[in-house]
């Protein structure tokens, strides 16, 4: 009989492991403990591995997305199907999402590609950043910031146009800029 350092009970010779090294040929704790012992560090294994394989996955996507990012700045995809991926983005971003799920995704395709013949520059990029001036990003803007994202209250402009306008009217903007044009000290 043997006293076990783990659970502390007193057991046969038989339900210890044999271990050359120690002085009596057996392990100093039972086989059930060191059991036990081995499925813990398996488990904590496991969560490491899962833990490195999510931090893994998560820079993949990170690298992924920029490098998706680059092939849309870069006309790598079709005019189309950038717009198609812009509407999609700005319909469900999280940041703003709430009011601009209202929109209907085919009429934000159809204003966008409007909008485009009026600004030609317009870049439809799914993030800010990168090498496109975010000036030159598509907007998604309010006609009456007094109203929500709606169908008819939604036009799609230049970043740099919407930041112009603030919270401010279209008409507002047009007064200023026509004041603006008519000063004579410029």
């Amino acid at each position: 009989m043997r006293k076990c350092i783990r659970c502390q009970e007193e057991k046969e010779e038989e339900l210890f492991a044999k271990m050359k090294r120690n002085k009596n040929g057996r392990a100093s704790f039972c086989k059930r403990c060191a059991a036990s012992s081995q499925q813990k560090k398996i488990k904590n294994y496991d969560e490491i591995k899962l833990k490195a394989f999510k931090e893994k996955s998560a820079k993949y996507k990170k690298v992924w997305h920029e490098k998706r990012q680059l092939s849309l700045i870069n006309n790598e995809v079709s005019i189309d199907d950038r717009i198609e991926l812009w509407a999609v983005r700005r319909i469900s971003a999280p940041n703003k999402s709430k009011g601009r799920r209202l929109l209907d995704k085919e009429l934000l395709i159809e204003k966008a590609k409007e909008f485009l013949k009026i600004f030609p520059y317009m870049v439809f990029i799914n993030k800010r950043g990168g090498k496109t001036p975010i000036l030159f990003a598509a907007s998604v803007d309010r006609v009456d910031n007094e109203l929500d994202y709606t169908n008819e209250n939604s036009i799609i402009v230049p970043f740099w146009l919407n930041l112009a306008k603030g919270m401010g009217t279209y008409e507002e903007l047009l007064t200023c800029i026509k004041d603006f044009l008519k000063n004579e000290n410029l």
